[in-house]
């Protein structure tokens, strides 16, 4: 299915590019994966990444039956195809996106039921093929829970009120300054629930257009760089509980993280310096930088772009448009709705926007983010890369010895430190809540943060 023309799946497809094909064998449970490259995160993705799915409700006609998987990705005239046109249009519809008869895994949980921007029910499967595998002592297979129900409450202070009245049993990425100044503080509350700072694999940045004409030298970039307050984001958003980073490696990967490098520092005379050497100059007297860009004078005014009803977000948006002001600059914040938000990303329809990506302690490929094939159709939204860092990340994943790919990953930090399509800002850590009644959590740097077919009820809550 990944692999199937027309299907919407193209942040994922560059991910099995090295899958040639496969050898199948008399046993329906053996298989072996052919791979037309030496990829370092070939068996983890192949094992871990995906997951197999049932024809039987995906393909209940059989569509794809006469078409391997090689043919699918390189036979071209299949894009015309009509079984194939037909399987991708059905496995594109709400029934495989949205409806609880048309989506089903080969996990231990079925969809009950979900009310868009309300909640999702999931219920225990009452036959699992991993359960036998679970009694056998194997701890990913644990599915303890019968019901599980995901609230969706966009309002982060009518959350924390939920979890105050005990009408949530679990919350993760609770804004960091209700956790350190009410939650942390909270006797009542530190009653009924356990809390959590654990690490996040994750990375908060801001992207930068690089095909926008006013942000496409790489001196202007840099001074955006010098004018964000780390320090004042770090104490006034996160209350500390993170870490500034380089690039997209976690810390706590010390073998990969580039440590050498120097973190940008907020520096308001350095940027109106580099402002001034990009031909950045206030020409009218209206407080404004301006700058002929194609033979038309542009002032110096950006948009920031966050999704709404995130205040984090906002309230940095705010502290960039201070210090932004300071030297000359307009940023306009633009609120938008979550997926007019990731549309616009998609198309690049943007100046400056606040992303996060979330990722594992795992071999790191670069290629969906940051390879120039990826910003069609793929998330490379900023434009970021040309031939040098495409061939920088194709021998970064043909690379197995991990002391030579961490040499290599080192470097691809270097050049993102000195494009700046990103303005790398820092690891979150995770603030978790979970009722005291749950044990067996797992909690771990892992998404979301805790492992919820595992919770298990307490002796005491028995």
């Amino acid at each position: 299915a990944l692999i199937c023309p027309h299907v919407n799946d193209q942040a994922l497809k560059p991910y099995l590019d090295f899958v040639e094909g496969f050898q199948l064998y008399d046993d329906p449970l053996k298989f072996t994966i052919l791979c037309n490259q030496v990829n370092m995160r070939a068996e983890y993705s192949a094992g871990h990444e995906v997951w197999i799915i049932p024809g039987y409700v995906f393909d209940p006609d059989g569509l794809l039956n006469d078409y391997s998987y090689t043919e699918l990705k390189y036979n071209k005239e299949l894009e015309k195809n009509p079984d194939i046109l037909k399987f991708a249009e059905a496995f594109n519809s709400p029934l495989h996106n949205h409806d609880s008869i048309g989506i089903s895994g080969s996990g231990p949980y079925a969809l009950k039921s979900w009310q868009s921007g309300q909640r999702l029910r999931l219920i225990r499967k009452k036959t699992w093929w991993g359960d036998q595998i679970h009694e056998d002592g194997n701890e990913y297979f644990e599915a303890y829970p019968e019901i599980i129900t995901y609230e969706i409450i966009n309002d982060q202070t009518a959350a924390i009120t939920a979890l105050k009245g005990e009408q949530i049993d679990v919350m993760r990425s609770i804004k960091a300054n209700a956790y350190k100044n009410d939650l942390m503080n909270n006797k009542k509350l530190k009653k009924h629930f356990n809390l959590f700072e654990a690490p996040f694999f994750a990375f908060s940045y801001i992207g930068l257009n690089l095909h926008n004409p006013k942000l496409s030298n790489q001196k202007t970039r840099e001074a955006l760089a010098c004018l964000v307050d780390y320090d004042r984001l770090m104490k006034d958003v996160l209350s500390g509980f993170g870490e500034r980073v380089v690039g997209p490696v976690h810390p706590l990967m010390e073998k990969f993280y580039n440590d050498t490098i120097k973190l940008y520092q907020y520096n308001l005379e350095k940027a109106k310096t580099l402002l001034a050497e990009a031909g950045w100059i206030d020409s009218d007297g209206d407080n404004v930088l301006d700058r002929e860009i194609d033979g038309e004078n542009v002032p110096f005014k950006l948009s920031y772009m966050y999704n709404t009803g995130n205040s984090e977000r906002e309230k940095i948006g705010l502290i960039l448009q201070e210090s932004f002001k300071q030297a000359g600059i307009e940023l306009e914040l633009n609120n938008i709705d979550w997926s007019i938000y990731l549309d616009k990303l998609a198309d690049h329809d943007f100046e400056m926007y606040y992303g996060v990506w979330g990722g594992e302690p795992a071999p790191e490929d670069y290629k969906q983010i940051y390879y120039t094939s990826s910003s069609n159709g793929g998330s490379n939204y900023t434009y970021f890369g040309n031939a040098e860092s495409d061939a920088l990340i194709d021998k970064i994943n043909r690379t197995i010895d991990n002391d030579q790919r961490a040499d290599l990953v080192r470097q691809f930090q270097v050049m993102l430190h000195h494009t700046i399509s990103y303005i790398f800002l820092w690891a979150p850590m995770n603030r978790i809540a979970v009722h005291k009644r749950f044990e067996n959590t797992h909690i771990s740097g892992y998404m979301p943060g805790y492992w919820i077919p595992g919770f298990k009820l307490s002796e005491v809550s028995k």
